[in-house]
């Protein structure tokens, strides 16, 4: 018998170890996640503080990082995190925590700013608590039982145990707070959590609240009615189809009153005459554009995913990694990051050169022009030669977006779908529109600004019969990218609040400021083009001259490399010296029209949003330098200078505020956003020398003679 229980103890001491250890890893990181919001999913509710936790992350799992030492480094996608026990974790107490965080922090923007390499230093150890930790004064965590007086010794409770109120209770449970998805990394007014003593165990689980409030029912959840067979509901469904038939044919004036049964009859006789109404050449016309808008959808999501592959393939072929071209961009030595941005500026344009020469036939590639003033008809080959360049131009760290040839691959698909189809001028523009709309969505996750940015540019009408198909390809784009496919978001957006209403007039400033700054950025895009445009008409040179300006200003800041996501993210979640953002601010505009002005193949959308969130960001730092109280933190700031400065460039507020409401999905920042959007757009249009983005491609294009 003793023996027996004994094996069943040991059988059940082991069920239990086995649990345990399988929930004590996290992972893998996937592309968008921070360390700051792992750290706040991983020990939720257990009243350690971020701080502890990252450090302890980071002393758990150094292969993790970038620099080894420096929880600010690059986070590596793909690799499973060890979560060390909350005894561990509380080994450093929350203080001292926040202490070593900042010196790192510090440690890292000296390294940014300099370029000397990380010196990691030694962590102190807690001193040995002799005493027992004063009784806390304020009210207990969430979940947590209260601590007992000094002088009375604490019973010891069970891993995972928690002290759950009576219901007889008349103190109120407080209810949890929202958690953020990424604050800043470091908050500037001290923490309020408290981390357990080193010696103490594990903090027990939360006890969520009640589902409804004190003295007010819980509703009963009803059964489920009976099911009906499928055959007689399909009975059921076309008997209602046959009847409106005939109502509505009912409705008409009948001939003969005196004889209603000849009337039911001649109703009768013409019902198939009015069922076939339903297949009409207008209305198959109608359902088969339907219908290819869904499958121009889901193929343009097919094909972005591809090219999105292809980058991380030549990023891992140039560096073996693929956490991103910035990340690369560091890894590499200097005189790389000078030469390869040349090389892949020569590669790109002896591919528009030499294969572009070979090809024949129609050449038209962009989609705006295809639908704005032209016939719907996009160029398979050319389009699929001009994708390689972008492809070779964005992998080897050119300074311009990849949206771009998405899009436009996209649109080439919907175009050859249509033209299949014997699609005529007008339907296969539409077509190809909503095939630019799924591109779009599948870049950004953002299906209405997509269909919006599409209707509003592009198509210059929101009328339904214009805008049904698109809003059809950009759902099924988006669905199929990231919910079937489970691609992140390219933004990691931090929970927005809105502190106090006076704010309001802050935001009103920045999208002043960004309605100024948007038309110099476009400004100095046309510039490069003009200055490049001078030059041999070599493109592989031209190419290889602008990749070769990149790689020069890389070798001090390597994060002006690609379209900038990773950078815009660690801004949005750390925050940043106000000279690091203006140096990146600065030097990325420059590679940027450097890349842009040599004629490579790639999109201007993202580096716009990019430049909108420095400018955001650079304002709410010295915003909180003046006024340090009643403040939001400087992401907030950066989130909505990123919708200030689109709608600056592009001249469509619409658009710019459901794009960055679509990043956000945080309805508390409409205001302050609706607000700074308008003030953009309208400072932007006084500008009357500059032209707002796409604006070239709106025009006719003349044909050489």
């Amino acid at each position: 018998m003793t023996r027996s229980l004994g094996r069943g103890l040991a059988l059940a001491l082991a069920l239990i170890a086995t649990a345990a250890s399988a929930v004590q890893q996290y992972g893998p990181v996937r592309p968008g996640d921070s360390l700051w919001k792992i750290a706040g999913q991983v020990y939720a509710g257990t009243g350690l503080s971020r701080e502890q936790v990252m450090l302890a992350l980071l002393r758990a799992n150094p292969a993790a990082f970038s620099s080894r030492c420096n929880l600010f480094g690059v986070l590596h996608v793909g690799t499973m995190l060890e979560l060390p026990p909350a005894q561990q974790v509380a080994a450093v107490d929350a203080e001292q925590a926040r202490r070593l965080v900042e010196r790192q922090r510090q440690a890292w923007v000296e390294h940014r700013r300099t370029g000397r390499p990380l010196v990691c230093e030694q962590e102190a150890a807690p001193e040995p608590e002799t005493e027992a930790a004063p009784a806390e004064t304020g009210p207990p965590a969430l979940g947590q039982a209260p601590a007992p007086p000094a002088a009375t010794p604490q019973p010891s409770v069970e891993a995972g145990a928690a002290e759950v109120p009576s219901a007889a209770s008349t103190e109120p449970v407080p209810a949890p707070e929202p958690q953020a998805i990424a604050p800043p990394l470091l908050p500037t007014e001290p923490t309020t959590e408290t981390a357990a003593p080193s010696a103490a165990p594990a903090a027990p689980l939360p006890v969520p609240p009640p589902l409804f409030p004190q003295g007010e029912a819980e509703a009963v959840p009803l059964p489920p009615g009976p099911r009906a067979p499928g055959w007689v509901i399909m009975a059921l469904v076309l008997g209602l189809i046959a009847a409106s038939l005939v109502r509505w044919e009912m409705r008409a004036p009948v001939p003969d009153l005196k004889r209603p049964a000849a009337a039911m009859l001649q109703a009768a006789a013409r019902l198939p005459e009015r069922a076939s109404l339903l297949l009409a050449p207008g209305r198959l016309g109608l359902y088969q554009l339907l219908l290819l808008s869904a499958l121009a959808g889901f193929l343009g999501a097919l094909v972005t995913i591809l090219f999105h592959e292809g980058i991380r393939g030549l990023e891992w072929l140039f560096s073996g990694q693929s956490e991103g071209v910035v990340a690369m961009a560091e890894r590499l030595a200097p005189w790389q990051r000078l030469l390869l941005p040349a090389a892949g500026g020569l590669v790109a344009g002896l591919i528009l050169q030499q294969l572009g020469a070979l090809l024949r036939g129609r050449t038209t590639t962009d989609y705006i022009e295809a639908v704005a003033v032209g016939d719907g008809w996009i160029s398979a080959r050319h389009s699929l030669v001009k994708a390689g360049s972008s492809l070779v131009t964005v992998g080897s760290g050119g300074s311009i977006g990849r949206e771009g040839a998405m899009v436009q691959l996209a649109a080439m698909v919907a175009s050859a779908l249509g033209r299949l189809g014997r699609f005529p001028r007008d339907r296969l523009r539409l077509l190809v529109a909503a095939g630019a709309a799924a591109g779009l969505a599948a870049a950004y996750h953002a299906p209405i600004a997509a269909t919006l940015f599409i209707a509003e540019i592009v198509l210059g009408s929101i009328a339904l019969e214009h805008i049904g198909p698109l809003i059809i390809a950009a759902v099924i784009s988006s669905a199929t990218v990231h919910e079937i496919f489970g691609y992140a978001p390219v933004y990691e957006i931090p929970t927005f609040r809105l502190v106090s209403d006076w704010e309001l007039g802050l935001y009103l400033l920045l999208g002043i400021i960004a309605g100024h700054v948007a038309p110099g950025f476009l400004h100095l895009l046309e510039r490069a083009r003009e200055l490049f445009g001078k030059l041999p008409r070599l493109m592989a040179l031209r190419m290889a001259l602008g990749g070769l300006l990149v790689g020069a200003i890389s070798v001090y800041e390597p994060q002006v490399w690609g379209n900038g996501y990773s950078v815009v993210n660690s801004v949005l979640h750390s925050p940043w010296a106000w000279q690091a953002l203006l140096t990146v601010l600065v030097l990325k505009m420059l590679a940027t029209a450097a890349t842009h002005g040599s004629g490579a193949v790639g999109g201007a959308f993202t580096p716009t949003l990019f430049v909108g969130a420095m400018v955001g960001a650079l304002f709410g730092t010295a915003a909180h330098v003046l006024l340090p109280d009643g403040m939001a933190s400087p992401s907030a700031y950066a989130v909505v200078g990123m919708g200030a400065m689109l709608a600056g460039a592009t001249h469509a507020p619409l658009m710019s505020i459901l794009m960055v409401f679509e990043l956000t999905m945080d309805y508390q920042i409409v205001l302050p956003l609706m607000l700074a959007v308008i003030t953009a757009h309208y400072t932007a249009r006084g500008y009357a020398g500059v032209r707002p983005m796409y604006a070239d491609s709106l025009l006719p294009q003349q044909t050489p003679a």
